[in-house]
């Protein structure tokens, strides 16, 4: 490390520390200087200068900084039968809500998001307030999108157990970025275990989440 970060996180409410671990991988190039530091400490950690700066001084690829951010690679592709799903899962452990050629829709901010096969970082957080509806759910969005986050779609959450299984293992994790309807509700997806298996399970956009509901969101790169 070139010089000794300055501590953001006296400054800004920052969960999980992700700030200030970006802040100190970037002390550890050379075209950051302490003026660049002291700049981004006074705008505050959780900001688009910050991870901007981070994006022009590391490759994506080497830019997992956070302790629970994953890499992965996705091919925006699902199967949608039984058996290729229950072999990424497992048996009896995946709803009828994935079968078939049911119609999913995206969240307004993963309308237009980039398809292309790669990879992609992928962020599992605390949503750190209750959810009880549209409201709440926005709000959670929003408060993501000013930290260079967007939710992740039903492809891109199927691509995180089948890359971090383990990752699944530790947490339930809900998907926000896409939904189905079925009889005019709503459903999202939901990653979890069921005495130690790895359950993809359906969960209504009418139903509550707690404060330390997990949610799978991606890293932007615009």
């Amino acid at each position: 490390m070139l010089f000794r970060p300055p501590d953001v996180r006296k400054e800004n409410d920052m969960e999980d520390a992700t700030d200030q671990t970006t802040m100190n991988l970037l002390c550890q190039h050379p075209k950051f200087t302490k003026e660049l530091a002291r700049q981004m400490r006074l705008k505050g950690g959780a900001n688009r200068a910050l991870d901007a700066l981070r994006r022009e001084f590391f490759p994506m690829e080497n830019c997992v900084v956070a302790k629970n951010e994953y890499d992965v690679p996705v091919g925006y592709d699902m199967p949608k039968d039984k058996a290729s799903l229950e072999a990424v899962f497992s048996k009896d452990q995946v709803s009828e809500m994935f079968y078939g050629d049911r119609a999913w829709e995206c969240h307004p901010s993963c309308i237009g998001i980039d398809r292309t096969p790669g990879r992609r970082i992928m962020l599992v957080k605390v949503i750190g307030g209750r959810i009880d509806g549209d409201a709440d759910r926005e709000r959670a969005i929003a408060k993501m999108d000013k930290r260079g986050y967007r939710p992740a779609i039903h492809h891109e959450a199927y691509a995180f157990t089948k890359a971090h299984p383990e990752a699944q293992r530790k947490q339930c994790v809900f998907v926000l970025g896409s939904f189905s309807l079925r009889f005019r509700w709503g459903y999202i997806m939901r990653l979890t275990t069921n005495c130690g298996k790895l359950a993809l399970l359906s969960y209504g956009l009418d139903q509550s989440m707690g404060p330390n509901a997990r949610v799978l969101w991606v890293r932007k790169s615009d």
